[in-house]
């Protein structure tokens, strides 16, 4: 199993709006974070978590690549923005105490901007499922 660097190095968030915990495995084109959420976390709601955080640990989840893919060149955390979210379907509601996967699998790419695919999962089944758009500085 590699070691990946904590996602504090990666990102420049801070908590409380860390919204991954760290890093599964990455990829030439995906990665996969985990998070988990607890009752009284930033961003639940009794034991379950709101689905606009979902998107938000989404995005974090490829801002944490771009600053793994940086950590080589500048040292620095990427940063960017998300620009826009497509066909995300939500089919179940995370809930709280039980680990989130994320993995964020790149579809295109143009100049600074990023279109990705987006899976949610927890306990093997999918909670959300979309695509998502970034900018990432350069």
């Amino acid at each position: 199993m590699t070691a990946y660097p904590d996602v504090l190095d990666l990102i420049p968030h801070r908590p409380p709006f860390v919204m991954i915990d760290h890093i599964i495995d990455i990829t030439d084109d995906a990665i996969v974070a985990e998070k988990t959420f607890f009752d009284n976390d930033y961003g639940t709601r009794g034991h379950f978590v709101l689905e606009g955080i979902l998107i938000e640990t989404a995005a974090q989840t490829v801002a944490a690549r771009q600053g793994y893919d940086n950590l080589d060149s500048e040292g620095e955390p990427a940063r960017g923005m998300l620009v826009s979210i497509g066909n995300l379907d939500y089919f179940s509601r995370a809930k709280t105490g039980t680990p989130l996967r994320i993995l964020a699998k790149k579809k295109t790419q143009v100049g600074n901007f990023s279109i990705l695919t987006i899976t949610i999962s927890q306990e093997d089944a999918t909670v959300a499922q979309g695509t998502i758009q970034l900018f990432m500085e350069p």
